[in-house]
């Protein structure tokens, strides 16, 4: 059986804060029916107010 095509793909993806990397060179793909989801601790955060 072949799988589908993903809906995403992405290559070789990288994001850093600052000096801190958050990813390196990841290559994520999407399928139809998946769920994802980031945890961990500080996700999400950003939308609380400081101050």
């Amino acid at each position: 059986m072949n799988q589908p095509a993903p809906d995403l793909a992405l290559k070789d993806v990288s994001k850093s804060f600052g000096a801190v990397p958050a990813l390196r060179d990841v290559s994520p793909r999407l399928f139809p029916g998946e769920a994802h989801a980031l945890a961990g601790p500080g996700v999400g955060s950003d939308h609380r107010r400081r101050g």
